[in-house]
């Protein structure tokens, strides 16, 4: 559904000549790769069918770009966190578990995750709607991988909360960013410590 409503819509803009679209991808099209992946250098394994879709969506771009001459931009997003985060990722089901007084150590405590600041993402966008000339595929990422052991301390200190992985997730993946940084003019401002702290400055929202 998700694809077939995104080629309706990009075929709308570029049927009434859209100069470029931004569009979001996910660190899930890198499927089970481990460590550093680039844009263009990294080999992908085993893609969840949530990677094959954002995959088979940047293809539908690709080919408005040759048959329309239409730019896009493909922000390849890591794990994104900040207020109002969905209830199910994984920094809320932290809080979850602690504002309900579980106590439970984490099932793979050595697994990292690339998390970037929302705030970080959100500038990103915005620099690539004002670069006339960036066009083509960027990660989004921190490119600092955090453990969830980590994650867990700076939320409960000596407490630690079950995080159950989901199938197909990489357990430590992270992004080199070097493209967006030479070529857009962005580098996360938000380290991981201080968006988690900011997280739990609103931790009224969780509770509700």
């Amino acid at each position: 559904n998700n694809l077939e409503s995104k080629k309706k819509i990009y075929k709308i803009l570029s049927y009434n000549n859209c100069y470029k679209i931004i569009s979001l991808g996910s660190c899930w099209e890198y499927g089970l790769t481990y460590g550093k992946v680039s844009e263009r250098k990294t080999r992908i394994k085993q893609i969840n069918d949530f990677g094959k879709t954002k995959v088979k969506i940047l293809e539908f771009l690709q080919m408005l770009k040759k048959n329309y001459n239409t730019k896009y931009i493909w922000l390849r997003v890591f794990f994104v966190y900040g207020p109002n985060n969905k209830k199910n990722s994984l920094i809320p089901s932290c809080f979850r578990d602690l504002i309900l007084y579980k106590k439970f150590l984490p099932n793979n405590p050595k697994a990292a995750n690339d998390f970037v600041y929302v705030d970080d993402v959100a500038r990103a966008i915005y620099l690539c709607l004002n670069n006339k000339s960036a066009q083509g595929i960027y990660n989004l990422g921190s490119g600092k991988p955090q453990s969830i052991n980590k994650l867990a301390g700076l939320i409960g200190g000596k407490k630690r909360v079950y995080l159950a992985s989901r199938p197909g997730e990489p357990i430590i993946t992270h992004a080199d960013i070097d493209k967006i940084v030479k070529k857009i003019g962005w580098k996360p401002k938000v380290s991981f410590n201080l968006g988690v702290k900011e997280m739990l400055s609103n931790i009224d929202y969780w509770k509700n």
